[in-house]
């Protein structure tokens, strides 16, 4: 099934996806389409690729992961952010897979630091499938320590360019570069895309939407995969990003092994759904944001909304739309649904709350996220249609 959401038009940081809202109105969520750069002085069709040569990669809300298990994917988390814990489903070698599910590395918020530092939380995802596949060989966890240096193939689908124009065509073809890691650290390997004469023969990197995409390495017949594509270190500079110079970056999975074979080796049940007429909303600013999101829509009050909006986004983002534009939105919503009654609330994260509430005659799923320091601020509201028969017991 597709998911459709209606999504805020908050600024999201930037990232290797991007969602273009006009208005709030409902849109298939797409985390971009998976790119490939490539040297200016090959051939494009020498980087053409079979899909049947890589049947573990997975297609994860338009972005991409990475089958590990016969029933775990990994992929970033803010690409896992865009399928539903609800009704989700992702594609493995041309099937679409249901979702049962989304466990968010503990340390993701997904705020970036001010200029060019990296931030502590970890971009990273697993996403468990309803049922396990049984004919499809997952990519291996590399667990070496020794990456630095070593040749990686990085594969994507669509759109692509080279490394003097950047990102110009979508053509949904598989491609694969290759690249040398250019450096690590702790939690992330670094790809840099180097012009010829220097680079490898097939020097490329990812591109945008590539996201959750893997790093990969091969030895004998045996596939690795060493990292998670995180993002493109010219992003939010147009004239250099995904060109020769830039680097990709992606989080360094042989250092995060723990936290990845804990998840692996626990018997994981389905998602936790608490009841709000029961347990009520936790504790702290993510359910105090959330309780008061109901109350303000409930009221169809234009003032309300407004005060809403006034006391918990951040003023960069009322600057970018201001308080009295995302009421009136709001209260268009409100005027359709009439009624968005919370009636179960999931917590994946510090950072997340999805609950889902009753509207009419329907089930819709609403994720809202926060961002930043004490005090924290809402950095997005979606809202996803469900289907009954989705809907926790």
């Amino acid at each position: 099934m597709a998911v459709h959401h209606f999504m805020d038009t908050l600024p999201s940081p930037p990232r290797l996806w991007a969602v273009t809202i006009a208005s709030l109105t409902f849109f298939q969520l797409a985390a971009g389409t998976e790119a490939i750069l490539i040297r200016h002085d090959r051939d494009d069709a020498q980087y053409r690729a079979e899909p049947a040569h890589f049947p573990f990669l997975a297609e994860v809300a338009a972005a991409q992961g990475t089958l590990i298990a016969p029933d775990w994917i990994i992929t970033s988390a803010h690409v896992a952010e865009g399928v539903s814990p609800v009704s989700g489903t992702v594609r493995i070698a041309g099937r679409e897979l249901r979702v049962r599910r989304i466990v968010f590395h503990p340390t993701w918020i997904g705020d970036l630091p001010p200029g060019l530092a990296e931030p502590e939380w970890v971009d990273l995802a697993m996403i468990q499938l309803a049922a396990p596949l049984t004919d499809v060989n997952p990519a291996q966890l590399y667990t070496g320590d020794d990456e630095d240096g070593q040749e990686v193939m990085l594969v994507g689908r669509g759109q692509t360019g080279d490394g003097r124009t950047g990102p110009r065509l979508n053509d949904r073809k598989l491609r694969v570069a290759t690249n040398i890691v250019s450096r690590t650290d702790h939690r992330l390997l670094y790809f840099a895309f180097d012009a010829p004469p220097d680079g490898t023969r097939l020097e490329g990197i990812g591109g945008p939407g590539d996201s959750g995409g893997p790093a990969l390495m091969s030895k004998g017949d045996v596939v690795f995969v060493l990292g998670v594509c995180y993002r493109n270190d010219g992003q939010g500079n147009d004239d250099v990003a995904f060109r020769y110079g830039t680097s990709d970056v992606y989080v360094r999975l042989s250092t995060h092994l723990g936290w990845i074979c804990r998840i692996l080796s626990n018997a994981m049940g389905d998602t936790i759904w608490h009841s709000v007429a029961d347990a009520g909303w936790p504790n702290g600013e993510l359910g105090e944001a959330a309780e008061q999101y109901f109350s303000a829509f409930a009221s169809g009050s234009r003032d309300r909304m407004i005060a809403y909006e006034m006391k918990w986004r951040a003023k960069e983002s009322l600057r970018g739309l201001s308080a009295e534009i995302r009421a009136e939105k709001w209260l268009t919503q409100f005027r359709r649904w009439r009624t968005l009654v919370p009636v179960y609330w999931h917590q994946p994260t510090p950072s997340m709350l999805v609950i889902l509430a009753r509207s009419g005659g329907q089930w819709r799923s609403v994720r809202l996220e926060m961002q930043g320091p004490v005090p924290r601020r809402v950095r997005e509201i979606v809202i996803a249609r469900e289907r009954e028969t989705d809907i926790p017991g």
